[in-house]
């Protein structure tokens, strides 16, 4: 995929983790679903899926 297609992803990511409202196992459960796992998309999740202190949304 093109470059500005992996930032839309993210800022989608970005936008459902820190914005909707949702709790972090909701956001991580949409964002498998919803979002295209490019490896940019697939590392943020990661990332705030094994943060082990939790992240502030």
């Amino acid at each position: 995929m093109p470059k500005n297609a992996s930032q839309a992803e993210l800022k989608k990511a970005y936008r459902l983790f820190f914005r909707a409202g949702l709790n972090i196992s909701q956001a991580l459960e949409r964002a498998r679903a919803e979002l295209a796992m490019l490896p940019e998309v697939e590392r943020f999740v990661q990332f705030i899926e094994e943060s082990a202190r939790g992240v502030l949304v």
